[in-house]
């Protein structure tokens, strides 16, 4: 009973509480809230837009990109993501050093990450020099691989008869949104969720209507008027009534936009009724594949391999796919590859008659030494003379014994 009166008179401890650590939400930072008003995001769009289409009327051949700076692009991570898009057409496939100019023509070095599509070392440096802040605009344009200039638009500067003019343009089209899914300005397809790139729309053009696919739009009229299509934009794969836009990956479709942009007309405008998606998408993804290796030949390849291609090609031109200007190439090809291999089989043929010559010549210069060998000999017998010897050797044949 003692023992039963300790245990139940054992004091307890007074339970601790921990308090839990509620994690704090992460605010997202709105396109909106990095303005006071609307006019001046239209205003400071609008500046921008001028500065791009000036770049583009007396520098055709560079490609330019509109940047909307967000704070995620700034301190403390500084750095910038670049559009898919805008990469996979202008960008090398691997890590490499760039070069950014900014406005008093000083030039930053800085790395560009291929696999996360962004500019990271020197890109702050050349932020911090400038004085970049959430808000600014940056056209960048491409003036050489691997060179961009890069032209301000900053919030701060925007006047407010930049203000008054948008306003009075009737530039009211801007839509702030939580969505950076229909980024025009920033001209952004990123799905890196730890970018806080968020959206601002703008309406599209008259006579296009959005589709499905966000990066995608479909023409009103006909989907196989190709003159209509103005950009990789506005490109979009409709087949039978299906759209496969969504079928193919991006880079797929964009080497397709370029063959179709070369013809000026979809090549899949007179595909036989009845194929299903995965056809059509399988035989899109071969035509790009085969036109990209014959493009990328560094050498002459064996004819097998372009008979290999053209009977892929043939089989597709069957089924209604305009791939005539490929098969023209492919033969031209082989007619030039024959010339080729025949010139190489000369060539391994003169070769052989050559070495088989050499050969010639080494016997020929043993049976010339040993010729002189014989000689020599026969200038030591032709000492005493033939007949000298002759007669030496009848004398001693009948000589007495």
């Amino acid at each position: 009973m003692k023992q039963e009166d300790e245990v139940d008179n054992f004091p307890i401890r007074p339970r601790r509480t921990i308090p839990l650590l509620r994690e704090k939400r992460k605010t997202k930072v709105t396109v909106a809230s990095l303005y006071n008003n609307a006019q001046i995001m239209v205003a400071i769009k609008r500046k921008a837009k001028e500065i791009e289409a000036n770049l583009k009327k007396t520098h055709r051949q560079c490609p330019t990109l509109i940047r909307l700076l967000m704070p995620s692009h700034l301190a403390p991570r500084f750095k910038l993501r670049l559009p898919k898009r805008f990469c996979y057409r202008n960008m090398p496939l691997a890590d490499k050093q760039i070069r950014l100019e900014g406005e008093k023509g000083r030039v930053f070095p800085a790395s560009y990450l291929h696999r996360g599509l962004v500019i990271a070392g020197g890109w702050k440096a050349f932020a911090v020099d400038h004085g970049l802040a959430a808000g600014d605009i940056l056209v960048f344009q491409l003036v050489k691989p691997l060179n961009f200039k890069a032209y301000i638009v900053r919030v701060n500067a925007v006047k407010e008869v930049d203000v008054i003019q948008s306003a009075a343009a009737g530039n009211s089209i801007v839509e702030f949104e939580d969505s950076s899914e229909n980024n025009s300005l920033m001209d952004d397809d990123d799905d890196d969720d730890d970018d806080d790139d968020d959206g601002v729309r703008f309406e599209l053009d008259p006579g296009i209507e959005s589709g499905t696919d966000s990066n995608m739009v479909l023409l009103k009229s006909n989907a196989n008027d190709f003159e209509r299509v103005k950009c990789f934009e506005e490109f979009k794969i409709v087949a039978n009534g299906s759209v496969i836009s969504g079928k193919l990956p991006e880079l797929i479709r964009f080497k397709y936009y370029q063959l179709c942009l070369s013809q000026r007309s979809f090549l899949h405008r007179d595909l036989l009724e009845g194929l299903n998606v995965g056809i059509i998408s399988g035989m899109i993804a071969d035509i790009c594949d085969i036109a990209g290796a014959i493009r990328a030949m560094s050498k002459v390849v064996p004819r097998k391999d372009l008979e290999t291609w053209g009977s892929k090609l043939k089989g597709f031109k069957e089924l209604g796919m305009n791939v005539g200007f490929l098969l023209a190439r492919l033969g031209k090809l082989e007619l030039l590859a024959d010339k080729a291999n025949g010139y190489e089989r000369l060539v391994k043929e003169r070769g052989g008659m050559k070495q088989e010559l050499q050969n010639l010549v080494k016997q020929a210069r043993m049976v010339k030494e040993k010729l002189e060998l014989v000689d020599k000999e026969i200038a030591k017998l032709g000492v005493a003379g033939s007949g000298s010897v002759e007669s030496d050797f009848l004398e001693l044949a009948k000589a007495p014994w």
